[in-house]
Protein backbone atom coordinates (compact mmCIF):
# COMPACT_ATOMS: atom_id res chain seq x y z
CA UNK A 1 0.00 0.00 0.00
CA UNK A 2 0.91 3.53 -0.57
CA UNK A 3 0.01 6.68 0.47
CA UNK A 4 0.90 10.54 0.71
CA UNK A 5 -0.65 13.95 0.77
CA UNK A 6 -0.87 16.87 -1.32
CA UNK A 7 -1.77 20.81 -0.74
CA UNK A 8 -1.74 23.76 -2.94
CA UNK A 9 1.87 24.19 -3.14
CA UNK A 10 3.32 20.61 -3.91
CA UNK A 11 3.31 16.50 -2.14
CA UNK A 12 4.50 15.71 0.44
CA UNK A 13 6.99 12.27 0.98
CA UNK A 14 5.51 9.49 -0.80
CA UNK A 15 4.58 6.61 2.14
CA UNK A 16 5.47 2.93 1.57
CA UNK A 17 3.75 0.26 3.72
CA UNK A 18 4.11 -3.42 3.89
CA UNK A 19 0.90 -5.37 4.17
CA UNK A 20 -2.39 -3.79 5.51
CA UNK A 21 -2.72 -0.97 7.49
CA UNK A 22 -4.19 -0.80 10.82
CA UNK A 23 -4.67 2.02 13.56
CA UNK A 24 -1.72 0.94 15.24
CA UNK A 25 0.84 1.21 12.06
CA UNK A 26 -1.40 4.54 10.80
CA UNK A 27 0.23 5.86 13.69
CA UNK A 28 3.57 5.76 12.32
CA UNK A 29 2.07 6.97 9.17
CA UNK A 30 0.30 10.30 11.25
CA UNK A 31 4.27 10.67 12.40
CA UNK A 32 5.30 11.11 8.65
CA UNK A 33 2.46 13.33 7.66
CA UNK A 34 3.12 15.53 10.60
CA UNK A 35 6.99 15.98 8.96
CA UNK A 36 5.16 16.72 5.38
CA UNK A 37 3.39 19.61 7.32
CA UNK A 38 6.94 21.25 8.48
CA UNK A 39 6.90 21.62 4.47
CA UNK A 40 4.11 23.48 4.47
CA UNK A 41 3.55 25.24 7.74
CA UNK A 42 0.93 27.36 6.83
CA UNK A 43 -0.92 24.28 5.92
CA UNK A 44 -3.99 21.95 7.96
CA UNK A 45 -4.28 18.34 8.46
CA UNK A 46 -7.40 16.76 6.83
CA UNK A 47 -8.05 12.93 5.51
CA UNK A 48 -11.29 10.85 4.90
CA UNK A 49 -13.57 9.30 7.00
CA UNK A 50 -11.62 5.47 7.20
CA UNK A 51 -12.38 3.45 9.62
CA UNK A 52 -8.48 3.80 10.53
CA UNK A 53 -8.41 7.32 10.39
CA UNK A 54 -11.21 7.61 13.17
CA UNK A 55 -10.86 5.29 15.58
CA UNK A 56 -9.59 6.00 19.06
CA UNK A 57 -5.80 5.29 18.57
CA UNK A 58 -6.00 7.51 15.68
CA UNK A 59 -7.84 10.02 16.97
CA UNK A 60 -5.83 10.02 19.55
CA UNK A 61 -2.52 10.59 17.64
CA UNK A 62 -3.90 13.00 15.16
CA UNK A 63 -4.97 15.01 18.72
CA UNK A 64 -1.31 15.27 19.66
CA UNK A 65 0.42 15.66 16.94
CA UNK A 66 -1.53 18.15 15.13
CA UNK A 67 -3.38 20.45 18.15
CA UNK A 68 -4.99 22.90 16.28
CA UNK A 69 -3.58 21.87 12.91
CA UNK A 70 -6.26 19.08 11.28
CA UNK A 71 -9.86 18.90 10.36
CA UNK A 72 -11.64 16.25 12.15
CA UNK A 73 -13.72 13.83 10.03
CA UNK A 74 -15.33 12.19 12.85
CA UNK A 75 -18.54 14.12 14.46
CA UNK A 76 -16.87 15.58 17.21
CA UNK A 77 -19.02 18.74 17.48
CA UNK A 78 -16.38 20.92 15.52
CA UNK A 79 -18.16 24.11 14.21
CA UNK A 80 -17.32 26.62 11.95
CA UNK A 81 -19.68 29.68 11.28
CA UNK A 82 -21.78 28.03 13.64
CA UNK A 83 -22.39 24.64 11.91
CA UNK A 84 -21.35 21.48 12.72
CA UNK A 85 -18.95 20.03 10.43
CA UNK A 86 -20.35 16.59 9.80
CA UNK A 87 -18.55 13.64 9.41
CA UNK A 88 -16.22 12.98 6.39
CA UNK A 89 -17.27 10.40 4.17
CA UNK A 90 -15.30 7.39 4.14
CA UNK A 91 -14.30 7.24 0.20
CA UNK A 92 -15.20 10.55 -1.67
CA UNK A 93 -13.08 10.43 -4.71
CA UNK A 94 -14.91 12.98 -6.59
CA UNK A 95 -14.01 15.68 -4.12
CA UNK A 96 -10.67 14.49 -3.21
CA UNK A 97 -6.98 15.93 -4.86
CA UNK A 98 -5.02 13.18 -3.79
CA UNK A 99 -7.17 10.94 -5.78
CA UNK A 100 -6.54 12.54 -8.86
CA UNK A 101 -2.69 12.31 -8.77
CA UNK A 102 -3.57 8.04 -7.51
CA UNK A 103 -5.33 8.39 -11.41
CA UNK A 104 -2.20 9.41 -13.22
CA UNK A 105 0.29 7.31 -11.41
CA UNK A 106 -1.99 4.53 -12.35
CA UNK A 107 -1.83 5.95 -15.79
CA UNK A 108 1.65 6.29 -16.01
CA UNK A 109 2.33 2.50 -14.49
CA UNK A 110 0.58 1.21 -17.66
CA UNK A 111 3.35 2.98 -19.85
CA UNK A 112 5.80 2.10 -17.87
CA UNK A 113 5.15 -1.56 -16.54
CA UNK A 114 7.22 -2.60 -13.51
CA UNK A 115 8.80 -6.29 -13.75
CA UNK A 116 8.61 -6.80 -9.58
CA UNK A 117 7.55 -4.94 -6.54
CA UNK A 118 11.23 -3.50 -6.26
CA UNK A 119 10.94 -1.65 -9.68
CA UNK A 120 7.18 -0.82 -8.60
CA UNK A 121 7.84 1.22 -5.89
CA UNK A 122 10.90 2.43 -7.79
CA UNK A 123 8.19 3.92 -11.01
CA UNK A 124 5.75 5.12 -8.35
CA UNK A 125 8.17 6.97 -6.54
CA UNK A 126 9.95 7.91 -9.41
CA UNK A 127 6.16 9.68 -11.28
CA UNK A 128 5.51 11.18 -7.47
CA UNK A 129 8.79 13.07 -7.28
CA UNK A 130 8.30 14.43 -11.05
CA UNK A 131 4.71 16.01 -10.42
CA UNK A 132 5.61 19.68 -10.42
CA UNK A 133 3.75 22.25 -7.87
CA UNK A 134 1.96 23.42 -10.32
CA UNK A 135 -0.05 20.53 -10.86
CA UNK A 136 -0.86 20.33 -7.69
CA UNK A 137 -2.46 24.07 -7.66
CA UNK A 138 -4.26 23.18 -10.60
CA UNK A 139 -6.10 19.99 -9.10
CA UNK A 140 -6.76 22.09 -5.97
CA UNK A 141 -8.36 24.88 -7.76
CA UNK A 142 -10.25 22.79 -10.28
CA UNK A 143 -11.97 20.96 -6.93
CA UNK A 144 -12.78 24.33 -5.85
CA UNK A 145 -15.67 23.84 -8.41
CA UNK A 146 -16.35 20.43 -7.59
CA UNK A 147 -16.80 21.37 -4.01
CA UNK A 148 -18.95 24.82 -4.71
CA UNK A 149 -21.11 22.04 -6.55
CA UNK A 150 -21.95 19.49 -3.96
CA UNK A 151 -22.70 22.34 -1.38
CA UNK A 152 -25.13 24.21 -3.72
CA UNK A 153 -26.54 20.37 -4.32
CA UNK A 154 -26.42 19.10 -1.00
CA UNK A 155 -24.10 16.52 -1.35
CA UNK A 156 -25.76 14.63 -4.28
CA UNK A 157 -23.60 12.85 -6.52
CA UNK A 158 -21.62 14.34 -9.17
CA UNK A 159 -22.62 12.95 -12.21
CA UNK A 160 -21.62 13.73 -15.81
CA UNK A 161 -24.57 16.48 -16.05
CA UNK A 162 -23.37 18.39 -13.26
CA UNK A 163 -19.50 17.58 -13.95
CA UNK A 164 -19.84 19.71 -17.24
CA UNK A 165 -20.69 22.57 -15.40
CA UNK A 166 -16.73 23.55 -14.07
CA UNK A 167 -13.79 23.89 -15.93
CA UNK A 168 -11.59 21.00 -16.62
CA UNK A 169 -8.35 20.46 -15.31
CA UNK A 170 -5.55 22.34 -17.64
CA UNK A 171 -4.00 20.17 -19.69
CA UNK A 172 -1.26 22.77 -20.34
CA UNK A 173 1.29 21.34 -17.46
CA UNK A 174 2.84 18.02 -18.72
CA UNK A 175 4.21 15.12 -16.53
CA UNK A 176 7.71 14.88 -18.43
CA UNK A 177 8.82 11.57 -17.35
CA UNK A 178 11.44 9.33 -19.80
CA UNK A 179 11.57 5.76 -20.06
CA UNK A 180 15.17 6.03 -19.46
CA UNK A 181 14.49 8.13 -16.20
CA UNK A 182 12.48 5.48 -14.81
CA UNK A 183 14.49 2.88 -15.68
CA UNK A 184 18.14 3.89 -14.97
CA UNK A 185 17.42 5.95 -11.83
CA UNK A 186 18.85 4.26 -8.07
CA UNK A 187 16.48 5.40 -5.47
CA UNK A 188 17.47 5.22 -1.79
CA UNK A 189 14.24 4.66 0.35
CA UNK A 190 14.55 6.49 3.65
CA UNK A 191 12.69 5.35 7.01
CA UNK A 192 9.56 5.33 5.69
CA UNK A 193 8.05 1.22 5.88
CA UNK A 194 6.16 0.30 8.11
Amino acid sequence: MVSGGICKDGLGEIIFHGGNINSFAYKQVLKYYKEDLHKFPDKIFQQDGARIHSSKLSKNMIKFLFKDKFIPTWDDGLKINDKVVPRWPPNSPDLSAIEIIWGKIKQMLTLFPPKDMSSLKETIKTIWDSIPPEICQNIIEHLKHRWNLCIKYKGRRLDRELLRKIPKIRKDFKWKIKQEKINGIRISYNDKFI
